[in-house]
């Protein structure tokens, strides 16, 4: 069974026996195995090699023709029928609560955020533009944050924040926006009942906030931030993240308004941090502060120990 929770044995998109190399499933193993082998190699562990044969062996399902991945084997994808398809169901979705559905919840796009596999600016909208049309409604906290993050990355700021609005409203009921794992309003097709205080959702909404609008980010090189420009509006004014630490042991607040970022440090983490652009330029956030304006710079933006 993948990621996918509609695709089971009783599932004829599936088959009678389930799937293989379900694509999410098997870009996390290739990740792990290369992960578990680089952090082996800079400790100076004994690495056993058949962890990199193995995650070179791993099947990753891919259209080269149209540039799209492919949820598993013989999960045949055509881009021109499935434009047919997703018109229809929008069309039968206007005159009726609709069962048509294909993924839910999100297993492909989960190769863009949080992953960043085998992806370029590309591959990332004809996946979005291929499975987001087709992922099921009613667990908008495990969908509607991804399809978020990956719409701001494609600089679609309106389907963004569509996605965004369903994974803040869609699941959330009663005097305190306790969020329940699906939505069972009445006109969304596979409501089952409440299932309240899902976590996984809520972090699914901050992650939106955080990695999204924010535009957090990691590598394996050091902390960075690569938001969109203007995507903080007037109604919003601003997003601060809190105490976020570099290296485990530096904090500092970041603050991304709409014309602007902002770096906080405490006396003690003063002069300490550096923030380098794409192109090289680096500032040091001295007596405690550092504004930076977009008009400026050039994103993404790392921060990290002054060298």
């Amino acid at each position: 069974m993948p990621v996918d929770e509609w695709c089971d044995n009783t599932q004829s998109k599936c088959g009678d026996i389930g799937v293989n190399n379900a694509i999410q499933t098997n870009a996390v193993a290739v990740v792990s195995l290369i992960f578990a082998t680089e952090v082996g190699n800079m400790f100076g562990f004994d690495v056993d090699p058949e962890w990199i044969r193995t995650a070179k062996k791993l099947k990753i399902n891919f259209n080269s023709t149209t540039q799209t991945h492919i949820q598993w084997d013989n999960g045949k994808i055509n881009r021109t029928i499935y434009e047919i398809r997703n018109r229809i169901i929008a069309f039968l979705a206007s005159l009726t609560p609709s069962v048509i559905h294909y993924v839910c919840p999100e297993d492909v796009l989960f190769l863009t955020y949080p992953m960043n596999f085998n992806v370029t600016p590309e591959i990332i909208r004809n996946d979005a533009e291929t499975f987001i049309p087709i992922t099921c409604e009613e667990n908008a906290g495990m969908t509607g944050p991804i399809h978020a993050i990956v719409w701001l990355m494609l600089n679609e700021t309106m389907k963004a924040e569509g996605e965004f609005n369903r994974s803040l409203q869609a699941c959330t009921y009663g005097e305190f926006h306790v969020r329940n794992e699906v939505d069972i309003h009445p006109d969304i097709i596979g409501g089952h009942g409440f299932n309240s205080h899902f976590l996984t959702g809520d972090g699914g909404f901050i992650q939106a906030v955080m990695m999204g609008y924010a535009g957090l980010r990691y590598d394996e090189k050091s902390l960075l931030f690569n938001p969109l420009p203007g995507i903080i509006t007037p109604s919003i004014k601003s997003i601060r993240l809190r105490n976020i630490l570099v290296h485990g042991t530096y904090p500092f607040d970041y603050i991304i308004d709409q014309t602007s970022m902002n770096f906080i440090t405490s006396d003690i983490n003063s002069n300490l941090l550096c923030i380098t652009d794409n192109r090289d330029n680096q500032w040091q956030i001295t007596s405690h502060q550092l504004k930076l304006n977009f008009e400026d710079i050039y994103l993404p933006i790392r921060i990290d120990l002054c060298i």
